[in-house]
């Protein structure tokens, strides 16, 4: 990693995993650890404690950081399920009527 990242990591704006610039991004989106003051996307640290029990910064352990991080991508992923599946049931229905349509017109 460049110095010049490492500064821009360290003073938050950008992201730890991604490199991507954190200034314009919602806060809701990110998020500030409190045992080294690493600001990163909630996503990235969130497929990072899925692996990891610790910071990957400073390596030590938050149980309640990450148990927060956890909970919140865990919701997200439940959220994207019941999108999808309701968007599939959508279609299913407008298909089902689609074709009761075509029957009647036959008849």
């Amino acid at each position: 990693m460049k110095e010049e990242e490492m500064k821009d990591i360290e003073r938050g704006e950008i992201c730890y995993f991604c490199k991507t610039d954190l200034k314009k991004v919602d806060r809701r989106e990110k998020i500030d650890l409190r045992c080294c003051q690493l600001i990163a996307h909630k996503k990235e640290l969130f497929q990072w404690f899925l692996k990891h029990q610790y910071c990957p910064n400073c390596l030590a352990e938050d149980k309640k950081t990450r148990q927060q991080i956890l909970d919140w991508g865990l919701k997200k992923e439940t959220k994207k399920k019941k999108t999808k599946k309701s968007i599939e049931h959508k279609k299913w229905k407008e298909q089902r009527y689609e074709k009761k349509l075509r029957e009647t017109k036959k008849k």
